[in-house]
């Protein structure tokens, strides 16, 4: 008994520490969660986990998802090997439900859901030290990143950016202070570090957070200080370097590499790697091409058709989850999204818009990324989502008032 309070301790330590090690180096989180899981495993009471969990049909739905790729092996068009070492890279997806099942205690689900914050915190200031040059930077053209590339830093500081909206809200006494700090974000995700995918996030953060949280008047206030910030930036910065930023350069790039395709740009390319997707999932759009086959079908498409855009993955979500598995597995994926959405009925009102917040936040970015199969992004979506889905509870225990604010 006393070995299993220890293990069931250490998994809650060791499940803030994957969360704030999220904004870390890989190695370090990947040591954190390993250890995380080994703990919840020796922490044993598998009944009442399994009473947790099969009660919450958000959490069940990602096993749902992880099992049909697992399904999608058995017609896959790849040698096994390659096929299996694909659906690993979505074993992610199984934090959502251990962690439903062990995160009964409401201090411990704060301090893991906070922990995210303070990381970001933490990214937020090194990144700022470093475009003061206090801190070492080597320049890699994606801006002052810390230790994630700049689409991750980018939509990490995104939901950063409403985490500390919602604390300026419910903290009035550090009302201003919680503010500053969120403007900060917004400037460093805006301006020091060029990720496109948050920053077209971030304004879609703020229209969320107004609906959540303002009445009319306060969102119109709110939007007016916006709008009038935002011309203040205009005329200090200059139209000029407005217009060389990357997120204005979209149409751009397509037209030029349409033009000319020896010119490839980012977004040129994103929009070669959608259309053949597409031309490929259309070969078989019901269950797809199985697991793992994307890069060698691709591949193979490409050679028929002689085009030359190589890439182990299409940088869209759904269109990769449609080429392996068919519009049946991009339904079990938007069942996923949908059922998380609602759970949020079941959760406090804040624990609610963080929730949403989040699926609004990847389901957007999954457009432009395949956020679940990258490794930072996925596991955040993960961690997260099952932190927030924690706070709703099995039949018979204690539950917060669905209303109340955290």
């Amino acid at each position: 008994m006393m070995v299993k309070l220890f293990a069931e301790k250490a998994a809650y330590w060791m499940l803030v520490a994957s969360v704030i090690s999220l904004v870390m180096p890989t190695a370090i989180n990947s040591l954190c969660l390993i250890l995380f899981v080994v703990f919840w495993i020796l922490s044993g009471n598998f009944s009442r986990k399994w009473a947790r969990l099969r009660v919450n049909p958000a959490a069940l739905s990602f096993l749902a998802l992880f099992a049909l790729y697992g399904l999608g092996m058995l017609y896959s068009t790849v040698p096994w090997q390659e096929s299996l070492a694909f659906w690993v890279k979505y074993n992610k997806l199984l934090f959502i439900p251990i962690i439903v099942s062990l995160l009964d205690d409401t201090l411990w689900r704060r301090r893991a859901a906070d922990a995210f914050l303070w990381g970001m915190l933490l990214v937020l200031a090194i990144s700022y030290l470093k475009w003061m040059g206090w801190v070492p930077h080597a320049d890699n053209g994606q801006g002052y990143i810390v230790f994630k590339n700049r689409i991750a830093h980018n939509i990490f500081m995104a939901f950063t950016f409403y985490l500390l909206l919602v604390r300026a809200y419910c903290d009035v006494p550090r009302r201003w202070l919680w503010t500053g700090v969120a403007l900060l974000a917004a400037l460093n995700l805006l301006f020091l570090v060029n990720g496109r995918t948050g920053q077209l996030l971030l304004p879609v953060m703020l229209i969320l957070f107004v609906v959540q949280h303002l009445d009319w008047r306060g969102g119109m206030k709110t939007l007016a200080g916006v709008a009038a910030l935002s011309t203040a930036l205009v005329f200090f910065i200059g139209t000029d370097h407005l217009q060389q930023m990357r997120m204005f350069k979209v149409q751009q790039e397509i037209e030029l590499q349409s033009h000319d395709p020896s010119q490839e740009t980012y977004s040129g390319l994103r929009f070669k790697f959608y259309k053949h997707t597409l031309a490929i999932a259309a070969e078989r759009p019901w269950f797809g091409w199985g697991t793992g086959s994307f890069k060698t079908v691709y591949a193979e498409h490409e050679q028929r058709n002689a085009f030359a855009s190589a890439t182990s993955n299409p940088h869209n979500e759904y269109l990769l989850i449609v080429q392996q598995l068919g519009l049946f597995g991009l339904g079990v994926l938007m069942l996923t999204g949908w059922l998380t959405w609602r759970a949020a009925n079941k959760l406090t009102a804040v624990e609610a818009g963080r929730l949403r917040a989040l699926v609004l936040l990847i389901g957007i970015g999954a457009l432009f990324n395949s956020l679940l199969l990258d490794s930072a992004e996925g596991k955040f979506y993960c961690l997260m989502v099952g932190i927030y889905l924690s706070g709703w509870a099995a039949p018979g225990e204690p539950r917060e008032d669905a209303h109340a604010a955290n």
